[in-house]
């Protein structure tokens, strides 16, 4: 006689987490939401210049997008991408354009300066980001940066 069993398992994920991203481009700024409401003060982003583009849309070359959907947590300290340049605790979130949130030490100045990607201000707070974001975590970009 031939037996199935079936087992039911449930993942507990208690563990508080970033559920949603914002970054706002007209006042280069990162915004974190938490699961267990933990308040948190804006941390600084430079985002996509346009490099001789002006970024309107986002769709610009050299400008960061206009972004509604998941996070894909890649790199640690020393991630590096494929032209070799330091992109530390890197989350990516547009894989067709190579853009993701990395670590921006020491050129963040709340002001537009990347090629697209989101740097952040402080190792520190990259790392809280990149440890802490899941399949389950939102980024909003949003906003017209200043140029």
């Amino acid at each position: 006689m031939l037996h199935t069993f079936l087992l039911a398992i449930t993942i507990n994920n208690s563990n508080p987490y970033i559920d949603h991203i914002q970054v706002d481009l007209s006042k280069q700024l990162l915004y974190e939401h938490w699961t267990d409401n933990r308040k948190t003060n804006p941390i600084h982003v430079s985002t996509g210049t346009g490099h001789g583009n002006k970024c309107i849309t986002g769709n610009e070359h050299n400008c960061t997008e206009h972004y509604h959907g998941r996070v894909e947590p890649l790199g640690g300290k020393y991630y590096y991408d494929t032209k070799g340049y330091l992109m530390s605790y890197y989350v990516q979130f547009d894989s067709k354009r190579g853009e993701g949130l990395h670590s921006g030490e020491p050129v963040v100045k709340g002001q537009t300066e990347s090629h697209g990607c989101v740097r952040v201000l402080g190792d520190d707070n990259m790392k809280t980001i990149r440890y802490n974001v899941n399949k389950e975590t939102i980024l909003d970009i949003y906003g017209t940066p200043k140029n």
